[in-house]
């Protein structure tokens, strides 16, 4: 599950600075 796409970072880095937000 590494590199497999930058649609793929991309979610998780939304994932992880929403949860930092929250």
């Amino acid at each position: 599950m590494f590199f497999k796409g930058e649609t793929d970072i991309g979610l998780l880095l939304v994932a992880v600075l929403s949860f930092v937000k929250c």
